[in-house]
C-alpha cells in the first residue's frame, strides 16, 4: 500500500488574509508548499501556552459570570436610586485585572481580590434588623429614592410582579 493511501484524513482550517500571507511567506522562505509547511508545523512546531488548563478556564468563566451578575445588581441598585458601593466596585475591578493578568501570563495573583468586611461602606452592609417583605418574605435592603435621595427599605425581588412587595420609608436622623 502506498503512503498516499494511508493518508485518509483531511484537516481544514480557516485563516484571514493577513494569516494566509504570513503562512505563504514562511512556507516560501523554507522552500515548502503551504500544505507541507502547515503539516510540519502542526506535527513538529512548538506551541507556547499560557499554562491555563481547561478546568481553570471553566473556573475563570464561572467567576466572570458571577462578577457580571454582581455588576448588574450594582447597576440596578444605582438606577433605582440606591447607593453605589465604591469599595466593592474597586474590588471587582481589581479581581478582573487579576484574571486578565492570569490569562495573559499564566501567573496567579497571591490572593483573589475580594472585598473585606471592613472595606465595605457601612451603608452597603446588610443590617441584621432588616424587615421582611410582606409579599415574598425576603429580607429587605436599604435603598435611596431617585431625585429625593430618601432612604427606604425595599424588597430585592421587586421585579417579580406575581406578588405585591413591601416598601418602608426610613426616618433619617
Amino acid at each position: 500500500m502506498s503512503e498516499d493511501k494511508k493518508k485518509r484524513y483531511q484537516v481544514n482550517f480557516r485563516l484571514n488574509e493577513d494569516e494566509v500571507a504570513e503562512v505563504e511567506a514562511m512556507a516560501k522562505k523554507v522552500g515548502m508548499s503551504i500544505s507541507r509547511y502547515a503539516k510540519r508545523q502542526t506535527l513538529n512546531g512548538k506551541i507556547v501556552t499560557s499554562g491555563i488548563t481547561r478546568e481553570e478556564v471553566r473556573e475563570i468563566l464561572g467567576a466572570l459570570g458571577s462578577w457580571g451578575n454582581n455588576l448588574n445588581q450594582i447597576a440596578k441598585a444605582a438606577n433605582q436610586g440606591g447607593g453605589v458601593n465604591i469599595p466593592e466596585l474597586k474590588a471587582i475591578n481589581k479581581a478582573l485585572d487579576d484574571v486578565w493578568t492570569y490569562i495573559r501570563t499564566g501567573k496567579k495573583q497571591r490572593k483573589p481580590a475580594t472585598p473585606k468586611a471592613q472595606d465595605i461602606e457601612p451603608q452597603a452592609k446588610q443590617s441584621t434588623e432588616a424587615p421582611k417583605c410582606s409579599g415574598c418574605g425576603a429580607e429587605m435592603v436599604k435603598r435611596r429614592k431617585k431625585g429625593t435621595n430618601e432612604l427606604f427599605w425595599g424588597c430585592p425581588n421587586w421585579a417579580d410582579k406575581t406578588v405585591k412587595h413591601s416598601f418602608i420609608p426610613i426616618e433619617e436622623g
